[in-house]
């Protein structure tokens, strides 16, 4: 089924076939107050329906070298095989592997990916990632909100903590079956300036999605040597489903949620993405929501540094640290 615009009051058009729904608090955006999608727009005025067309895997960007990519395999996870497209036009060599299995360790200039295939173990996993970043590497890590989920080491080294009740949002989020689940399609274009957001702040600022995703916290102080920003957060108007039943109920308490975390390390110099939310690395999302292509991207790029070598994709003055 393909999803169609949820009325609110604003729709926010981002990219050319992608229709979500955004509350009139659209100025608390950090990205260019007023800021218009540059993209042509959904057919139909506000409220009106709009289909969402497959996107096509973004066309191939200047690479300095060849940068490896390694997708951290986890049980019966999903294969990731469009994000794997999707990084392969970027100038990636992309590899899996196996976590538990035998072979060489990463190697030091590898970005590794961990998107949590939501069962199973992924304690191994979270392991590695951790002395990857300890040597100095860099890592993306998308959690699901399962029951026991953590950061594990992670949450000392980077100062973040994963909070497992899922987010929904009665006000901005994307319409697919028609019902109270939507509610947890959570629509936002509340972003920070930063390298990881380039494509989503100024004049070309756009809508991320998320589905069913949890949300993160700082620690408090954070780590020596850490600079750690939340780069995405929902709109005010989402809260914590506590009895996950998708309708705002007694206590569910509306407020912006911290859904991507950006953390750099001083020497040795490693660099972390989390993410509340593994399912926009999955197929479906990659394959259908433009946004999210440029977010894999963007994010790719400052782990990799790449950000610094090319021209940047959004307005000037967007922040890259």
């Amino acid at each position: 089924m393909h999803p169609r615009i949820h009325s609110g009051a604003i729709a926010v058009i981002a990219a050319a076939v992608q229709a979500l729904a955004c509350n009139p608090e659209r100025g608390e955006s950090r990205g260019a107050p007023g800021a218009s999608p540059t993209e042509a727009p959904a057919r139909g005025a506000a409220g009106d329906g709009a289909e969402i067309a497959p996107a096509p895997a973004p066309a191939p960007a200047p690479a300095p070298s060849a940068r490896d990519a390694l997708i951290l395999r986890v049980g019966d996870g999903e294969p990731l095989g469009f994000l794997r497209t999707v990084l392969e036009t970027l100038g990636f060599q992309v590899r899996e592997l196996m976590v538990g299995g035998e072979g060489d360790p990463p190697p030091p200039g590898a970005v590794l990916i961990l998107a949590d295939p939501g069962a199973g173990p992924i304690e191994p996993a979270l392991a590695l990632v951790d002395r990857h970043l300890a040597a100095g590497g860099a890592a993306l890590i998308a959690l699901e909100p399962r029951a026991g989920a953590s950061l594990g080491p992670l949450e000392r080294r980077l100062g973040l903590r994963m909070e497992i009740v899922p987010i929904a949002d009665e006000q901005a989020h994307l319409q697919r079956r028609g019902d109270e689940t939507d509610h947890g399609i959570v629509a936002t274009d509340l972003v920070t300036p930063h390298a990881t957001t380039a494509s989503m702040t100024g004049r070309s600022r756009s809508v991320l999605l998320f589905m069913e995703s949890g949300s993160l916290s700082e620690i408090d102080p954070p780590p020596a040597g850490a600079t750690r920003i939340v780069t995405v957060r929902s709109m005010s108007t989402a809260f914590a489903d506590v009895d996950r039943d998708h309708r705002r109920g007694a206590g569910e308490e509306m407020r912006s949620h911290a859904i991507a975390a950006v953390v750099a390390l001083e020497a040795p110099g490693g660099r972390a993405v989390v993410t509340a939310d593994a399912s926009w690395l999955g197929d479906d999302v990659q394959r259908n929501v433009p946004s999210m292509q440029l977010l894999a991207r963007d994010v790719m790029d400052w782990l990799t540094g790449a950000h610094a070598l090319t021209a940047p994709r959004s307005s000037p003055g967007t922040g890259a640290r």
